[in-house]
């Protein structure tokens, strides 16, 4: 109960309930009658933290014993307060001490909701949002001088979750993008960008014609894909994952072993005047390798696939085989809807000697993502990528053969809409070194040690523009009606990652005729992850 303010003895000083001195000279009329509900006028610092709260009669009237919102109505609202049904017995209760509990309760609800937001923010959402009452029924901007912002309404405040925006757009307009929309997914390739990106402050659109700074990662979904974990040393000294190859007229079908799956689905061409062609449409994700994706596994037969930083499952290509110069064309499948790419070049091979030789250049077309990457709201993108490979395997003596790999991406970027304002000098770089013998404890077994930089961006810059709140803060502009000023900014994040270097050694051995044993032992250098993995394959 508040100290009745015509009792001397109850009265109760400003800096003896708040700690504070009184913001202003004439503190006496804050112990006058109703002086409490206008005390952020002498403390500004209560401004977005407190609320007054008059009761309503079921006719939508102020109650004969409320006050109006008078001085307070900034931060003053409506709430049912007369005849009440309460409790079991449906007890009529009335007071704006039943109205008050109304709107504490409506006000937790709505932050648990906007978790994120600024509590002064949620307020201020939960004011905005009721229903007009007196003359803010022609100006929503001004609350009225009797019932200040209206009758509570929490199913309004919920409702105005999704409708902050992100107001500026490069394309030259203001350009309003709900938070549904403002989803920023990023590929492995770029996943330590997000860190960088969710950094930045921007001015949201918040209630009113109020302004409120906010970090990217409070307003947009940042999701980055899972990299590879540790436990791929024991896999990689197994075969590709077995299947059972189908052909029939030169039409094929990799069929998995387990639950009678596809693999894949292809055709090959009779050779003829333009060699040899295989069409292959890829129907999983893993379910074959390839000498780019898992590197210390040289497979010379392997069909072109997609880029490091897409998926493969669902690709289609279309690849002449044999040595020498390969052409390819290779696109994207289903799951990459949201990245799709296509990409088009030469392989070429040489085998003398003992020494395989593999070369690639090629070039990646993207729509709608920078190497996988797409930013959603923040940013339309366009990409094209130029890529060159090498690989290289070859004896070393005795047991023992050795490999090395090689692979360079560079990027240009469009920017079509958005906040991103460019991204320039993309580049990324991966290598690949190790060795492999064959009987060395044990007839058939192996033996094989490798260190590879995953794929990582080398350089790059990306440039985001825009709006911080300036001038007036966002209290002053929403409870006292100032104006609010926004100032455009231009942020440049690096691209550019720390190498990621990944050790392993791997021994199989065979068990029986048609069963082997894997172990791997690896480590990460970044991380500072490592392990022990194993895997045992059998064929029937």
């Amino acid at each position: 109960m508040l100290p009745d303010p015509d009792n001397p003895s109850q009265k109760i000083s400003f800096k003896e309930m708040w700690g504070t001195d009184c913001g202003r000279d004439d503190c006496a009329d804050y112990n006058t009658p109703g002086g409490w509900k206008v005390a952020p006028l002498f403390e500004p610092g209560l401004l977005g933290k407190w609320l007054v709260v008059g009761s309503l009669d079921r006719d939508g009237e102020i109650s004969y014993f409320s006050n109006g919102c008078g001085e307070a109505r900034n931060w003053c609202l409506m709430a049912p307060g007369r005849g009440l049904a309460i409790g079991p017995r449906e007890r009529g209760l009335s007071g704006t001490s039943f109205a008050a509990p109304l709107v504490s309760g409506a006000l937790a609800v709505l932050k648990s909701r906007l978790p994120s937001m600024p509590m002064d923010v949620v307020q201020a959402a939960l004011l905005f949002s009721a229903d007009p009452l007196g003359t803010r029924v022609n100006n929503l901007n001004e609350p009225d001088a009797v019932y200040g912002w209206g009758r509570l309404n929490l199913e309004n405040a919920v409702t105005m979750q999704g409708t902050v925006s992100l107001p500026y757009s490069v394309a030259g307009t203001t350009q309003a993008v709900t938070l549904r929309d403002a989803r920023v997914n990023l590929s492995p390739a770029l996943a330590h960008v997000g860190e960088r990106m969710q950094a930045v402050e921007v001015a949201v659109g918040g209630v009113g014609n109020a302004y409120y700074n906010m970090k990217l990662s409070g307003i947009v979904d940042f999701e980055t894909a899972s990299p590879l974990m540790p436990g791929y040393a024991a896999r990689d000294m197994l075969a590709p994952a077995g299947s059972d190859r189908v052909e029939h007229r030169g039409l094929y079908a990799n069929i998995g072993r387990q639950a009678r799956d596809l693999h894949a689905v292809g055709m090959d061409f009779s050779a003829n005047i333009l060699g040899r062609w295989r069409f292959h449409h890829a129907l999983c994700d893993g379910c074959e390798r390839s000498a780019w994706r898992d590197w210390n596994v040289f497979q010379p037969a392997a069909v072109a696939t997609a880029p490091f930083f897409a998926r493969a499952g669902g690709s289609v290509v279309l690849q002449m085989q044999g040595t020498g110069m390969r052409p390819f064309v290779a696109f994207s499948g289903r799951r990459a809807r949201h990245a799709p790419w296509r990409q088009f070049g030469l392989q070429w091979r040489s085998v003398h000697g003992g020494i395989d030789v593999v070369a690639e250049l090629s070039r990646i077309d993207e729509s709608r993502s920078v190497w996988g990457a797409n930013f959603g709201a923040l940013g339309g993108t366009r990409t094209e990528t130029n890529r060159s490979q090498l690989f290289l395997s070859g004896p070393l003596g005795g047991r023992w053969r050795g490999f090395a790999g090689y692979e360079h991406h560079f990027a240009e970027v469009s920017v079509t809409s958005g906040m991103l304002s460019g991204i320039s000098g993309l580049r990324a770089e991966g290598w690949s070194a190790g060795s492999q013998g064959r009987n060395i404890f044990h007839d058939n077994d192996t033996l094989r040690f490798s260190v590879r930089q995953e794929t990582r961006v080398r350089d790059g810059q990306a440039r985001i523009n825009h709006l911080v709140a300036a001038g007036s803060s966002f209290i002053e502009a929403f409870y006292r009606g100032r104006s609010q000023s926004l100032a455009q900014q231009q942020t440049a994040i690096d691209l550019s990652a720390r190498p990621m270097i990944r050790y392993s050694l791997g021994y199989a051995l065979p068990i029986q005729r048609n069963s082997v044993l894997a172990l791997g032992l690896e480590y990460e250098d970044t991380t500072r992850n490592g392990g022990i993995s194993t895997q045992f394959q059998m064929d029937f």
